[in-house]
């Protein structure tokens, strides 16, 4: 997979249900220097990640999507890829992220809200 010094080679699929978190959330990982793919819901990211799941670097799910649950969608992309990075955020209780994910373990966490460091340090830890 990609390392942080490497970002520019890297590609996010980012999702997330609420547009203002994907905006603010793509100028920060554009900033950063990946390339960003975005999903207003879980069906979608299943979708895309179907598509373009090889060049698909980084998953960051959020876990209160509107038409399946992020954990289902962590499942799954987990089940087409098992080396697929992804990393779960959720802004229902922080610190308590991914308590309630069941049998498969993302490969890191997100609280709500976050900010460009940790936006960068999570990254780095799972690239």
């Amino acid at each position: 997979m990609c390392e942080q010094s490497e970002a520019e080679h890297c590609t996010v699929l980012l999702v997330d249900d609420h547009q203002s978190i994907l905006r603010v959330t793509r100028r920060m990982l554009s900033r950063l220097g990946y390339a960003v793919i975005e999903a207003d819901r879980g069906y979608k990211a299943l979708e895309l990640f179907g598509e373009d799941g090889g060049r698909i670097d980084v998953v960051i799910l959020d876990l209160g999507l509107p038409d399946i649950d992020g954990s289902e969608v962590l499942v799954e992309i987990k089940r087409r890829r098992p080396d697929a990075r992804v990393i779960v955020s959720s802004g229902a209780n922080p610190g308590a992220t991914g308590d309630h994910l069941g049998p498969v373990a993302p490969d890191g966490y997100l609280d709500k809200p976050y900010t460009l460091s940790t936006l960068r340090d999570t990254l780095g830890c799972v690239a």
